[in-house]
């Protein structure tokens, strides 16, 4: 079911007949981008499988917006890839300038400066494409977080999640409508179990 090739080809037929155009051309680039890469801390799973995994995850949760779904197939190559030796800008993404902007916000700037993430954070939270790739992504990232940090990183991911990501979600809610609403619920129960659980455990330890 979670395979790459599995959620490759779940994502590819949806593209298919839901005339996913974007999706369609972010789908093979991201499979080319990633090619050789794998998650850390994952029993050696492909990194492609991270994007295909979190496109699977909005399409069930009924999300088939094509520029949605391009973006989120596309969010880590600015940040992780390189073609002919440099690193992939924004505009090298083969799809719209929208969704060029959308993974521009949520790609982490290489200089780290002082409260670069409220800066970062308020970027992704004034674009709506943006703020439900971070959701999503982040989302499935605190789901594999104890297969990839240590004690200390985990505690600093749930206190960033907690005070950046989960405001996210208020305003992904205020689109006030009956799909938006559902997802939300879901996303934020997810998402709050994982972290009180993890917590938990973490407190035991400790």
């Amino acid at each position: 079911m979670f395979t790459e090739e599995k959620m490759y080809q779940f994502v590819y037929e949806t593209a298919v007949a839901n005339n996913l155009s974007q999706t369609l051309k972010a789908l093979p680039y991201a499979h080319k981008m990633h090619e050789g890469q794998y998650r850390r801390g994952d029993s050696g799973l492909t990194y492609i499988t991270h994007p295909l995994m979190i496109a699977c995850h909005a399409i069930n949760l009924g999300l088939t917006d094509d520029k949605l779904i391009a973006a989120i197939l596309l969010h880590d190559v600015c940040e992780d890839c390189m073609e002919n030796g440099i690193r992939v800008s924004p505009d090298m993404l083969p799809v719209s300038e929208d969704i060029q902007h959308a993974v521009a916000l949520v790609s982490k700037p290489e200089d780290k400066y002082l409260h670069w993430k409220e800066d970062y954070y308020k970027g992704i939270a004034a674009n709506p494409i943006a703020l439900k790739v971070k959701l999503l992504d982040r989302c499935h990232n605190i789901s594999n977080m104890a297969n990839a940090f240590n004690q200390k990183k985990m505690l600093e991911y749930i206190d960033e999640t907690r005070n950046y990501i989960m405001p996210l979600l208020d305003i992904w809610n205020d689109e006030g409508s009956e799909e938006s609403n559902r997802v939300v619920f879901l996303v934020r129960y997810h998402m709050e179990s994982v972290l009180d659980s993890i917590e938990k455990i973490l407190e035991k330890k400790h």
